[in-house]
């Protein structure tokens, strides 16, 4: 993949679209940094090229414009403002780059949006974006981009990038292997703060001119209250939420869910428990072993994950229509506690 990019870079031949499309923690973001860097570099003297990568990342390039959700959508006044201002030509280099991130929350209005100038780009016009599945995007909008799927390293390669972090090695092995090799996961998991690339097999391409990506903060107009969990806590929170599921702890599980004080804080946290499932469907199925020192977690293997999706699903849809969030937390907390599986299969 990093040598198709290359190849179209050295070439000139940039693609008007491209979609990087993978699981959070995959480096997604920084990937699709990297290559608008890329992008807003050709053409120029080596010196300056530098200088359009490193702004690039920092954010600061004028040619760039980065695109986020504010709240839980992606608008379509958003999506017309950037469109518009892709028109205009650069001020520096030879292209101008939109990057949407988390584009599967474009509102279908904002996709159609984007669809008009997909169609039509203009020559200097580059659009980045990620997304978790192409799925999210309409049909549509798919056929006009190159998808490129990120995927995870090896498990192997995931404990070797930790190499150092002083972190229990029994612990590190079960959350890389759990996570699938996913190190942006198994980062927020023990908290570690640094920085990943893409991937670890990324390391020696020329792509990594930038050490790291950070995201900048989105904008919203009506900030919710201020969740009191990062989303480490979170994160390990929907983890306990599972294996007191699968352990038959009502109590507890009802605890974990009315700890969140809002929707946006419910609807974070069912984020993570789907993103857990297949993970703990590896716990039940393939027997991951769970670390003494983890055996908290083992409840994770007792679950039946089809019918905590159910569970996610409905709580979903109430939340949407701005269902009371008492009502919602006691119907769900109710519901997960009849997902329990039993059995090591």
């Amino acid at each position: 993949m990093l040598a198709l990019l290359e190849t179209m870079l050295a070439s000139g031949r940039v693609p008007h679209a491209v979609l990087f499309s993978g699981q959070q923690g995959c480096g997604l973001y920084t990937l699709a940094v990297l290559f608008a860097g890329e992008v807003l570099s050709v053409g120029l003297p080596e010196h300056a090229a530098q200088v359009a990568r490193q702004n690039a990342q920092k954010g600061i390039h004028p040619d760039l414009c980065v695109v986020q959700a504010e709240g839980a959508s992606i608008s379509v006044d958003q999506v017309r403002a950037v469109t518009s201002e892709l028109y205009t030509l650069p001020n520096q280099g030879s292209y101008k780059v939109v990057l949407i991130c988390d584009a599967q929350k474009m509102t279908a209005q904002a996709q159609n949006a984007l669809l008009k100038a997909l169609e039509e780009p203009p020559s200097h016009g580059v659009f980045i974006l990620t997304a978790d599945s192409p799925q999210g995007l309409l049909t549509t909008v798919r056929s006009r981009v190159m998808d490129f799927a990120i995927v995870p390293p090896p498990v192997d390669d995931c404990v070797a990038f930790f190499a150092g972090d002083s972190l229990p090695a029994d612990q590190l092995r079960f959350i890389s292997e759990l996570f699938e090799g996913n190190i942006g996961r198994t980062m927020q998991y023990f908290g570690v703060t640094r920085q990943n690339l893409a991937a670890a097999r990324f390391e020696q391409t020329s792509l990594r001119r930038v050490k790291s990506a950070k995201k900048p903060a989105a904008k919203t107009k009506s900030p919710a209250k201020k969740s009191e969990d990062g989303p480490r806590e979170r994160l390990q929170m929907a983890m306990k939420l599972l294996a007191a599921v699968g352990a038959q702890q009502p109590a507890a599980v009802a605890g974990l869910i009315y700890r969140c004080k809002n929707r946006d804080e419910l609807r974070l946290l069912l984020d993570d428990v789907v993103r857990l499932l297949p993970f703990a469907a590896k716990v039940r199925y393939q027997g991951a072993a769970v670390p003494p020192s983890l055996g908290e977690l083992s409840g994770m293997g007792r679950i039946a994950p089809d019918r905590v999706m159910t569970c996610v699903q409905a709580s979903r849809r109430y939340i949407e229509r701005n269902a009371n969030l008492a009502l919602v937390q006691a119907q769900l907390a109710a519901a997960l506690a009849q997902c329990y599986s039993g059995g090591s299969k």
